[in-house]
């Protein structure tokens, strides 16, 4: 999903770790701890998301990637993307 809208970043290590989840190792291979990860706050006014979700296999797959390259996945590989305007 893409929002749009004011966003604030949290400083809150600790709610980043309330917040994870495995599954989101997808995009943050470093875990919970990884310095490129913050959690935000949006007040949103516009919302986007992709159109299909991804199958387990096309999401296990991103995982075993990103557990093995240490790369995040692109939003392409991992579901069909399309937009609405609300």
């Amino acid at each position: 999903m893409s929002l749009s809208g004011r966003a604030h970043i949290l400083e809150d290590k600790q709610k980043v770790k309330e917040l994870w989840s495995e599954a989101f190792r997808v995009w943050f291979p470093a875990g919970p701890d990884d310095p490129e990860l913050r959690a935000i706050s949006v007040e949103a006014y516009l919302a986007r998301y992709w159109t299909r979700a991804a199958s387990v296999v096309t999401y296990a797959t991103a995982y075993i990637k990103a557990r093995l390259l240490g790369r995040r996945a692109t939003a392409d590989e991992v579901a069909e993307i399309g937009s609405v305007r609300l």
